[in-house]
């Protein structure tokens, strides 16, 4: 039986810290998405907009300094515009799939249709706290695999 106990001790302190990190994501509907996407929209719509016009200023405008390392100009048309525009085509619309809080982040999911595909998915994580800066930006269909 004692062999067991340092096992058992383990789990015991393990199962909440785990389950703890799990309800760290808080699914965000109502006014407290409504709240989230009444900042969130004009910063999709500065990254799709510079998207579709091929300018860089434009679509980095709201990236935190990481992003802006991320994507340099060079990146943003061998990368985004040549392997996003040239796989995917033009942006064309959008609906919100759903708005998930995680700790000092928020991130929007987005269903996208373009051009050359109806079924692109488009992932923008921004900071939750003034000014909000996107962190993180994906954009996924069966054409980008």
């Amino acid at each position: 039986m004692k062999r067991f106990r340092p096992l058992a001790l383990c789990l015991a302190l393990l199962l909440p810290l785990l389950a703890g990190a799990c309800a760290r994501d808080t699914l965000l509907q109502g006014a407290d998405q409504a709240a989230v996407l009444a900042y969130s929209e004009p910063i999709a719509d500065n990254l799709l907009q510079g998207l579709n016009q091929r300018d860089y200023a434009l679509f980095s405008k709201d990236f935190d300094s990481q992003m802006r390392s991320a994507i340099p100009p060079a990146a943003f048309q061998s990368q985004v515009i040549g392997t996003v525009s040239g796989k995917v085509g033009s942006y064309v619309s959008r609906q919100v799939h759903q708005v998930v809080r995680s700790g000092s982040q928020v991130t929007v999911v987005y269903n996208a249709k373009f051009t050359k595909e109806n079924d692109v998915i488009i992932t923008l994580s921004l900071t939750a706290t003034q000014p909000h800066q996107v962190s993180e930006l994906f954009f996924d269909s069966t054409s980008l695999e």
